[in-house]
């Protein structure tokens, strides 16, 4: 029998590259637990998500790492494996997301991981 859940969620892993001090590329991994929104929801956050690409004029209001921790506020609660400086697990805090978004390549990665992760896409299909 299949089961209407009224909140459903999931673990999803989001990857960027990233670029080491030595030139070195890598592929940095964390997850990201995504809220499985209901169609209705889910066209009101993906027109949210155009926003995103914002003016210039806009970003006097907000910086773009910001606009998008309040738009990643909106499908995810929660991570895994992302840590400060010294290596200690960074809690998910708001400012804390804000951080993440703003190292190049994380922001199309966690909307592409949602949008994945909303269609049950896993990463052994993407390859086939």
């Amino acid at each position: 029998m299949f089961k209407i859940i009224s909140s459903p969620r999931a673990w999803w892993g989001v990857s960027f590259l990233g670029v080491e001090e030595d030139g070195k590329v890598i592929t940095n991994t964390i997850e990201m637990r995504f809220h499985i929104h209901d169609e209705d929801t889910h066209r009101s956050i993906m027109a949210d998500a155009a926003l995103l690409g914002v003016m210039e004029a806009d970003l006097e209001v907000a910086t773009l790492s910001e606009k998008a921790a309040a738009f990643v506020l909106k499908i995810a609660d929660d991570w895994r494996g992302v840590g400060a400086e010294n290596g200690e697990p960074l809690p998910w805090t708001p400012e804390n997301l804000r951080r993440l978004l703003n190292v190049p390549n994380v922001i199309g990665a966690v909307l592409s991981a949602y949008v994945a992760c909303r269609a049950g896409a896993g990463e052994i299909r993407a390859g086939n």
